[in-house]
């Protein structure tokens, strides 16, 4: 169990310092030094939007599958409201 530092989830997500950037081998790179001393290295794949688009419908075809198993939706109406 992580101890209380008295910071929220948003301030312990936010609260980092950017070491370095990098692009290498088809991935946005960075290392990030967090508020607690931690050092984190990520790798962001590069993409195109429409292989963006493709995955964000697999997405949410494969999540709708999970929600309404076996339940034909073809001709139904959805609204995404943020």
């Amino acid at each position: 169990m992580p101890k209380d530092d008295g910071m929220s989830f948003y301030e312990r997500v936010t609260d980092y310092k950017v070491i370095k950037e990098w692009e290498a081998g088809g991935y946005k790179c960075a290392t990030l030094y967090t508020h607690n001393g931690t050092t984190v290295n990520l790798r962001i794949p590069i993409r195109t939007p429409e292989e963006e688009k493709k995955i964000s419908e697999n997405i949410t075809e494969a999540i709708t599958e999970f929600m309404f198993p076996g339940v034909d939706l073809s001709n139904t109406y959805m609204e995404i409201k943020r």
